[in-house]
């Protein structure tokens, strides 16, 4: 379409739009409304192979009025097809991806909960990153809606959880430029929502196993290793895997048989008294220092192994899974009330009012469940 000052102002609806006054002049409006302008231009190969593709912004609609961005797109063109890349000039020179990743970690460890760089340990930022390893030594603004599509449509569909997981890693770093004024489009956010193959969200990332044959998996895991021992304490406890894996002796109180689970270690960003049956204790092992368990190099244990150790007893199970089987249970198989079983899965229940006057007595109620929990679980 032809756009006028008076449409852009007044276009609502998040999408790309061509501007048929400017070839390659798009307008990208966002999910949160936010507009911006953004130029595909082709820069030519001076040795007559094919030329690059790439994404330039242009500056938001509010600071660029439309006959401006036209004005700058065609000056763009007339650039590229000298072979010229015409990046916008900032007041510093980019950081790259890499330097920008490691600024981020440093500012804030692991930044808010869910938002990208939750997994903060270097094996687990790895593990993401290293599909994005072409894009690790590009300055933040030279990066493109090409760029990002060519590592996560690759694996967008086998690799899903993956894919949505570096994505949020790019997101946020990217949105880190934009809040620093080094790129105006973040290629890793709506802007390529419509790019991205459609996946199937019937598939169960979580599988759980029928609470009737917990007792069979549990007393299928064998050895007094640290992976074995800390696989049962999370099905003993109902906790997330990731709470046990980096538990550590100084959130271990044996006297009060408590695990106080620090907020900087829950995925909901709030700490979690859990009550601990002897059989939760005896997993603990010999106190120490630091982590409870670990891995063979001493760090913390890694996902994949849990993963693994898993599949020898249950190939289709995951450890997250054994919450939802708790709760299944808790519904189907007991005579405890609902709220006891959200709050031992840390999980916030009622109101404010209603939390605060269950606080002084929700511990021991909740301590009495996970009695009867693990009398179930060893009871084949």
């Amino acid at each position: 379409m032809k756009l006028t000052q008076r449409r852009v102002d007044g276009m609502t609806t998040p999408g790309r739009y061509a501007d048929d006054g400017a070839p390659t002049l798009h307008l990208l409006i966002g999910r949160d409304g936010t507009k911006a302008w953004v130029q595909r231009l082709v820069i030519a190969s001076r040795d007559g192979s094919p030329g690059r593709r790439v994404d330039r912004g242009l500056g938001p609609t509010k600071a660029v009025p439309l006959t401006k961005a036209r004005e700058i797109a065609f000056d763009n063109r007339r650039l590229a097809r000298q072979g010229i890349d015409p990046r916008p000039t900032v007041k510093d020179t980019a950081p790259t991806l890499a330097e920008v990743l490691d600024k981020m970690e440093k500012d804030d460890r692991g930044v808010e909960k869910g938002k990208g760089l939750r997994d903060s340990t270097k094996q687990a930022r790895a593990t993401y990153l290293r599909y994005a390893d072409a894009l690790m030594s590009m300055p933040i603004d030279t990066i493109g809606r090409v760029d990002v599509l060519s590592i996560l449509r690759p694996i967008w569909i086998d690799r899903h959880a993956t894919a949505v997981k570096l994505r949020g890693i790019l997101r946020r770093a990217l949105g880190w430029g934009q809040g620093h004024g080094y790129i105006e489009v973040n290629w890793a956010g709506d802007a390529i929502e419509g790019a991205l193959p459609a996946v199937n969200n019937g598939t169960d990332h979580q599988a759980a196993v029928d609470y009737k044959d917990v007792p069979g998996v549990y007393q299928g895991i064998k050895g007094d290793g640290d992976v074995a021992r800390c696989m049962r304490l999370v099905i003993l406890t109902a906790c997330r895997s990731g709470e046990a894996m980096s538990a550590k002796w100084d959130d271990i109180d044996l006297d009060a048989r408590t695990w106080t689970i620090p907020a900087s270690d829950s995925k909901v960003g709030k700490g979690h008294v859990v009550p601990l049956t002897d059989d939760a204790v005896a997993q603990l092992g010999t106190p120490g220092k630091g982590l409870v368990f670990r891995g063979r190099s001493g760090a913390e244990l890694s996902k994949g192994a849990m993963r693994a150790a898993l599949r020898k007893v249950c190939p289709k199970c995951t450890m997250h899974g054994f919450r939802s089987t708790f709760r299944t249970w808790v519904q189907d198989a007991t005579d405890h009330p609902r709220v006891i079983a959200e709050h031992a899965l840390g999980h916030a229940v009622g109101s404010g009012v209603e939390r605060s006057y269950a606080r002084g007595t929700m511990l021991d109620k909740r301590r009495v469940l996970m009695d009867d929990w693990t009398d179930y679980v060893n009871s084949k």
